[in-house]
């Protein structure tokens, strides 16, 4: 018979395992999806992370909030979003509650390629979460939205 310590290394090993099989299975979405964004980017004619910019772009957002989701330095972010404005995709202006912050708003012709990227993301034979029901996507929605918040 197991004892209580033998069940609880059962139940974490387990768990562990479960870890694994869903850190990995994850890593392989994301991959499948940045695959895709790649290519889809190369038609529209701007770079992988443009797109994911104007992706991220549904509402105005610090400037600095880029630099902290791309996990890159201050001027990175700059030749990023420098980028979309000399592709008119994007405008700065000062945060209406503090001058000394840079605020992103999508300008209408973003808007255009953003729901490009969207529309060809989700429409085509080869998007990654079409085998889901509905109510596995609506499950899958609430589970990212858990982990992203």
């Amino acid at each position: 018979s197991l004892s209580i310590i033998d069940f609880v290394g059962i139940y974490v090993m387990h768990d562990r395992i479960n870890l694994t099989k869903s850190y990995l299975a994850l890593v392989e979405f994301l991959l499948l999806s940045k695959r895709n964004l790649i290519v889809v980017a190369e038609k529209l004619k701007i770079t992988p992370v443009q797109a994911i910019t104007l992706l991220l772009l549904d509402e105005s957002r610090p400037m600095h909030s880029f630099t902290k989701i791309f996990h890159c330095d201050a001027s990175n972010t700059t030749g990023i979003i420098d980028g979309l404005e000399r592709k008119k995709l994007v405008g700065r202006f000062e945060s209406p509650s503090d001058r000394r912050v840079k605020m992103i708003k999508i300008t209408p012709k973003g808007a255009k390629i953003r729901e490009s990227i969207i529309s060809s993301q989700t429409n085509d034979d080869s998007f990654i979460i079409k085998k889901l029901s509905s109510s596995e996507l609506s499950s899958f929605v609430k589970l990212i939205e858990k982990i992203t918040s």
